[in-house]
């Protein structure tokens, strides 16, 4: 037998060392062409390998058997498992003729499932005794349910069969509490000893101390802490572990604030016996009880979706590796039939085949006589997706001697090459070097840009970000034409923007990337979701909607504003008020299709929608019309699915009917059930600079890469599974005896770190993979976003390239350890660079026209649609003056800017519209009590300020869309609207986050949004006089106001 087992490090050839393996055995006629099995991960690669095979051939003349690769088996894993189940069917008790399940189809069984789990009902009957609750980032209860239960349900597909195990759930169970840090026998004697402690607080003090608050946050400490005491005294408590949590630190004096006499021993007290909680056994046992019945629950899920499925004779993508593993693992009959007409297996990638796609593997690879196995550790980055890469390593140990590692890199330059070999050598510890191939760049091909901020804004400012600092870097390389050497012609030539790929952690931070380069005017690729309420599929479902129910008269609004008329929204309301919405013009293209709603297919309308309303021409003078017309050939194929899914399955659903409600009802519960990509419009074309993940750069390649998001913190997060196995020595049986383990979600602090720090260095492997991957993806040059303000002992993977690859940043050279790499090492501090400076931070440059609507009356150059932030009528020269509303807010850790700044404004709106739902707040907003109590003080005072100069009658959060001189429409949305109690007179307040030291200098960028509301507001409220506007900085508790002078 012939064993090969091939480390190809990033751009080492892996493809041409198959090629070139396999175009050797069958020119000495060791193998035939046609008997060939490859397995790769994509049909790209299939078709790649296939093609490149067929080519060497031919380049040695042999004709025949370049024809004969036709018929090998080239293909991905799940369609080597749907031949495999095809021919042997009837084994497997399957029909001859599977049909594969539609995406919708299967998630509408799968819901169906999960509402009919007998199991689930401990969950469902309630969620919030299993603590789960709404919060501001995760969605509702349910939602986060969910979450849980499709990710154990994915945890156990990993393990095909087994994961049915019955006793798998119980396993799990009892490794958790192995896991666990000790903890007493019983937890009675700590229940007992806090509640000693608490009543003896009570006793001293049975009304608290909230009178001795020298502060607001004070008297919401004191408040809170009374609260929490006095919940003390009922038994049903103390199985709350956040509320044992919360009493380890109860407020005492300071400096500041004192405390009578007494408090803080008592206080000392409770929080020592509620620092017992890391050992008390209840959060262990409900935790373990609580993933036994989860997985118990997801088992079942995944029988009933299995049975859904047998019902239709339908397969998914999983069981086309599941069901072929368990019928070869079951008929070893079956392997020999399969392998009597092959003579090798190939296999691409093998580091990221999951547990049950090994398994499935390890039976093939036993019978074979022939074994080429392909991949390389240091790129194993799919674990999110249930890659193993330890599955990989351990047949490797078991062969030693057939382990073969490729040792030239044919994609990066030199200078890029050696810094990957020297941190690659600190990183693993078993890291084989490559060899660059290709001659040397002609400048530094390492860029680092030292980036000191992170921050958007300060003190009431606007800050630049690293995302700033790139665009600029990208903008200088295009306009010196860069130098780089094209992949296909090898040959020198100017730097375009398809030639550069930046490189972000999480698609929210591309979306930022993305913008400051648009802001520049350089072209952007960037995959996005919100595919269902992009604008062309709104606009089209609101004209599926009125086709359908001509009465619609919200849906026949959005067509009428969003859509090809591009009809103001003061007119259609109008004419909803009026009764005269359904004879508008611009309804007529849809009353024409609504004689064929009930006749016609989702298909046929829609291409009547695109011609005869015409859809498609509006979509061609959108903005981005490339996208626009790619969203509509999504709406297309889901309309066809629709058509072809399976009756009994839209039914289960709750979906009855062909017609277009059914329809519109079936997108619904697509987009909810998460599948909301938009599509990508280039197609093999590249548009502009790639923005892509970490992950999706895997196997990508550009001459120009950007590698941002070093301070990512190194870690597993909470609430995650993970898969172990009791023994390696025997592939084809590793599945039998798998334990799932889990990281828990906890409330104490102790607890929580003790499962971070065993389950860091996991965490670390897949970071020193991913760093790898990243930064070999480019090919002449290499910039990294170095972040600066990272603290010396945060532990992000900026620190892991320090620590342990040695590397050091000098001027103009890059050290690792004792090698010295030449480079470009840049600062950029809180100013923004010349580009953007030169555009305006705060104002956006004017809008393009779009062709595809209508000309609007207007002066030439005047932008057709405009936000408030892209400014408005000029600043003119406001009378500001300040004034203290409150205490300023205290920090808060909030991973997104966007995130804390809307739930400062939802916590304002609450308190100035509904205080009575303020006790809601904390939950829905994720702000700490301190943050609460001085923005309900806040509240408070600015009403009072409002109050006083007249202004009673105030509206939080008014939306508005209107046409302003000149012919520009303003969308937004006003923070604050107050108006008299006549309504002649109004005040408009605008909310920001910052704490400016000079409130009068932070509000005057601002100044121009403000004027744009002015504008707004005397077009919608003539008959009122804006008598004052302002800025209310939400960090200092400020308002900067004064009247605009018009």
């Amino acid at each position: 037998m012939t064993f090969q087992i091939v480390g190809a490090g990033a751009g080492a050839g892996k493809t041409w060392h198959i090629q070139e393996t396999l175009k050797e055995w069958v020119t000495e006629d060791a193998i035939r062409p046609e008997r060939i099995l490859a397995v790769t991960f994509t049909e790209t690669a299939a078709s790649e390998l296939k093609g490149r095979i067929r080519g060497a051939l031919l380049a040695e003349s042999r004709l025949e058997e370049a024809a004969a690769i036709e018929r090998a088996y080239v293909s991905t894993i799940h369609s080597l498992g749907n031949r495999i189940l095809t021919e042997h069917a009837f084994a497997a008790g399957l029909s001859p003729s599977l049909r594969l399940i539609e995406d919708a189809e299967a998630e509408l069984l799968l819901r169906r499932a999960m509402a009919d789990a007998e199991t689930l009902r401990v969950f469902t009957d309630d969620l919030a005794a299993h603590g789960y609750a709404w919060s501001y980032t995760g969605g509702d209860a349910t939602d986060t349910f969910r979450r849980d239960l499709r990710a154990a349900i994915a945890k156990l597909n990993e393990l095909g069969e087994f994961g049915d195990d019955p006793k798998l759930p119980a396993r799990a169970a009892e490794a958790l509490k192995t896991d666990w840090p000790k903890t007493d026998a019983s937890g009675d004697k700590l229940d007992a000893g806090l509640r000693r402690s608490i009543e003896a607080m009570l006793k001293a003090f049975p009304d608290g101390i909230v009178d001795w608050a020298k502060s607001a946050a004070a008297t919401n400490d004191f408040t809170s802490n009374y609260r929490d005491l006095q919940r003390g005294l009922s038994d049903h408590t103390y199985t709350d572990w956040a509320w044992w949590q919360r009493l380890t630190s109860l407020r005492v004096k300071n400096n500041r604030q004192p405390t009578p006499e007494g408090y803080d021993d008592l206080a000392e007290a409770v929080m020592q016996a509620a620092g017992a909680l890391a050992r008390h056994p209840g959060p262990k046992n409900e935790a373990a009880q609580r993933l036994q019945l989860l997985l118990a629950g997801a088992q079942e899920v995944r029988r009933l979706f299995a049975q859904a499925k047998e019902r239709l004779g339908v397969v998914d993508f999983g069981d086309m590796i599941a069901r072929a593993e368990a019928l070869l693992r079951a008929r070893p009959e079956a392997v020999a039939a399969m392998m009597d007409g092959i003579d090798c297996v190939i296999v691409d990638e093998f580091q990221d085949t999951n547990p049950v796609q090994f398994a499935l593997l390890a039976h093939l690879i036993k019978a074979a006589p022939r074994v080429v196995l392909v991949g390389d550790g240091k790129q194993a980055i799919m674990g999110f997706q249930g890659a193993d890469a330890r599955l990989a390593a351990a047949l490797a140990a078991q062969r030693p001697n057939a382990a073969h590692t490729l040792d030239t890199n044919r994609r990066s330059v030199p200078g890029i090459m050696n810094l990957v070999n020297d941190l690659g050598a600190g990183l693993f510890s078993d890291y084989a070097p490559l060899a660059p191939h290709r001659s040397a760049a002609g400048g530094p091909p390492i860029d680092v840009m030292r980036v000191e901020n992170k921050t958007a804004t300060s003190k009431g400012a606007p800050l630049a970000k690293g995302s700033h600092h790139i665009a600029e870097r990208i903008r200088s390389l295009l306009e010196e034409k860069r130098t780089i050497i094209d992949r296909t012609t090898n040959t020198p030539r100017p730097m375009q923007p398809s030639d550069v790929a930046i490189l972000c952690r999480t698609h929210s931070k591309a979306r930022d990337y993305a913008d400051c380069l648009t802001q520049l005017g350089i072209p952007v690729d960037l995959a996005e979701d919100g595919w269902f309420t992009s604008e062309v599929v709104t606009v089209a479902r609101a004209a599926l909607a009125v086709i359908a129910d001509p009465s619609d008269a919200f849906s026949a609004v959005i067509f009428l504003t969003h859509g090809p008329a591009a009809v103001s929204l003061e007119a259609a309301l109008t004419a909803v008020l009026d009764g005269n919405l359904a004879a508008h013009p611009a309804l007529a293209s849809l009353e024409a299709l609504q004689d064929h709603a009930s006749s016609w297919t989702a298909t046929r309308l829609l291409a009547g929608l695109r011609t005869d309303a015409g859809l498609d021409d509006w979509a061609a003078g959108l903005e981005d019309p490339a996208r626009a017309h790619a969203d509509l050939a999504r709406l297309d194929a889901e309309a066809a699915a629709f058509e072809a899914a399976d009756p009994v399955t839209r039914a289960a659903s709750g979906v009855f009917g062909w017609d277009i409600r059914s329809f519109l009802a079936w997108l619904a519960i697509r987009a909810d059930a998460g599948d909301n990509a938009r599509p990508d419009p280039s197609g093999s074309t590249a548009r502009g600079v790639k923005i892509a993940t970490w992950h999706a750069s895997k196997g990508l390649e550009w001459p120009v890469v950007c590698v941002t998001g070093l301070d990512w913190t190194v870690g597993e997060r909470a609430n995650t599974l993970r898969i172990e196995f009791t023994g390696w020595d025997v592939p084809e049986t590793l599945l039998e005896g798998a334990t799932i383990h889990y990281h828990p979600v906890v409330a104490c602090r102790e607890v929580a770190e003790h499962f971070a720090a065993v389950r860091r260095e996991p965490a670390a492997v897949t970071e020193r993979c991913l760093s790898y991957v990243a930064m070999t993806r480019a090919r002449d040059l290499l910039v990294l976003e170095w972040p600066d303000y990272v603290k010396e002992d945060a532990d992000t993977v900026s620190r892991l390239l320090v620590e342990e690859g040695k590397l050091e940043l000098g001027t103009g050279e890059i050290t690792v350890g004792k090698s010295k790499h030449p480079a470009r090492l840049t600062n950029h501090g809180k100013a923004f660079p010349g580009s953007f400076a030169d555009k305006g931070i705060e104002t956006a440059t004017e809008a393009e026209v779009r062709p595809g609507r209508p000309e609007t009356p207007g002066p030439r150059g005047a932008p057709l649609f405009l936000r408030p932030s892209d400014g408005g009528e000029a600043t003119a020269l406001w009378s500001l003056e300040t004034h203290a509303l409150g205490a300023a807010l205290p920090r808060e850790a909030f991973d997104d800017a966007s995130l804390r700044g809307s739930a400062l404004h939802l916590a304002m709106r609450v308190f100035l519209q509904r205080p009575d739902r303020a006790i809601d707040l904390s939950a829905a907003t994720g702000l700490s009590p301190e943050t609460l109590a001085a923005l309900k003080e806040q509240a408070r005072s600015l009403r009072q300020t409002l109050a006083e100069h007249g202004f009673t009658d105030l509206h939080p959060e008014l939306p508005f869309d209107t046409e302003i001189a000149g012919g520009t429409r303003v969308r937004g949305t006003v923070d604050l609207l107050g108006l008299s109690q006549d309504g002649r007179e109004a005040v408009i307040i605008d909310y920001k986050s910052p704490a400016p030291e000079s409130p009068v200098e932070a509000a005057q960028p601002y100044l121009a949004q403000l004027g744009a509301y002015v504008g707004a507001l005397s077009t919608l409220r003539p008959e009122t006089r804006l008598a004052r506007a302002g800025i209310h900085f939400l960090g200092s508790g400020t308002l900067a106001w004064g009247s605009p002078s018009m």
